[in-house]
């Protein structure tokens, strides 16, 4: 997924590798995953390497280890932890441009349209974007899926991967005009419209299938669209919440609550990648008998830790990072959105 990236975003790239080990031993190592650190480190090195000569993007790779039970190699993984490196990271700026340091939240299984990366090297498209982010607002990208997809399903077909994987950079490669037709023949779908509509809704998909502008939208609790944002207003991932689920609704509420706003780029998209779900996913929704509570838990947590706190003016994410998080060090922060 990290190579299909690679091959397809030409800026900067950062990427966060978290490994669960035990001692020197890699936990949950499989035929394509080394056995110990020290040959791990080996892989990772290479493919680096790889991906500088071959790949369009400059990436920056960082490996992140979790000491673990043996045991216990499914373990709840860190997520955003890992997010918060990755922007900690996040300091080559693709434009030499005073005040144009901006980022791109965005899953490792999800590629980027070739027509915003071509809109992001006029001078017209960059200003356009940065108006709109150094206002402190949220840029966000339509996210496609294809019908090959995982959404809706536990397993994969046979198949699903290299079908999927053809369309989705059909459509990346083919800009807006190829994914509203895709879309048009049913080749290309909603992300995740089929699991949880509110997620992705509100970004108004129609509308942005015949606009050539941009246009603002509102927040709603749970929509989770991919954005890109100026990295000096980006808030902290919550690192309270690991694994599956609601681990990129506390930003986003961030961003709402302390004064943000959110539009639809006119051009740029997103197109998921299919792959098998994740371990955290089975972690989560596997035990059919103990879904139901881990959901319920799950959201009365976000309610009482993130909601109520948003609307009450108080919530300042849960970090590593004390400097960032401080409310002396928030409150310019509130002021420049």
């Amino acid at each position: 997924m990290l190579e299909n990236q690679c091959t397809t975003w030409p800026m900067p790239l950062v990427a966060t590798v978290h490994v669960p080990v035990s001692g020197s031993k890699v936990l949950g190592s499989t035929g394509k995953t080394a056995a110990t650190l020290d040959a791990l480190k080996g892989q990772l090195a290479a493919f680096s390497a790889r991906m500088q000569k071959e790949g369009e993007c400059q990436l920056q790779l960082a490996l992140f280890t979790e000491e673990q039970a043996a045991d216990n190699p499914d373990a709840v993984y860190p997520i955003n932890a890992l997010r918060n490196r990755g922007i900690q990271m996040a300091v080559t700026e693709a434009r030499q441009i005073v005040g144009s340091l901006v980022i791109l939240l965005l899953d490792i299984d999800f590629i980027v349209s070739e027509e915003l990366t071509a809109d992001l090297a006029t001078a017209a498209g960059w200003e356009a974007l940065m108006r709109r982010l150094q206002a402190g607002t949220a840029v966000a990208l339509p996210a496609f899926e294809t019908p090959y997809d995982v959404t809706g399903a536990w397993r994969l077909q046979s198949g699903a991967v290299e079908g999927g994987t053809a369309v989705a950079f059909q459509a990346a490669a083919g800009g807006k005009r190829a994914a509203v037709d895709l879309f048009h023949n049913g080749s290309l779908l909603v992300f995740k419209e089929k699991e949880s509509d509110f997620m992705f809704g509100p970004t108004q998909y129609r509308r942005w299938m015949v606009t050539d502008d941009f246009y603002p939208i509102s927040f709603k609790l749970g929509h989770e669209p991919f954005i890109l944002m100026a990295r000096a207003l980006t808030p902290w991932y919550d690192e309270r919440f690991t694994g599956y689920g609601c681990n990129k609704s506390p930003l986003l509420g961030c961003i709402f609550h302390w004064g943000g706003s959110f539009a639809v780029h006119p051009r740029g998209f997103v197109v998921h990648v299919p792959h098998e779900r994740s371990p955290s996913f089975f972690a989560f929704r596997g035990d059919v008998e103990g879904r139901a509570r881990r959901e319920r838990e799950l959201w009365e947590f976000y309610d009482q830790e993130v909601t109520k706190p948003l609307e009450a003016g108080r919530f300042l994410p849960v970090t590593s990072f004390p400097e960032r998080c401080s409310a002396e060090e928030q409150q310019p922060r509130r002021e420049e959105l």
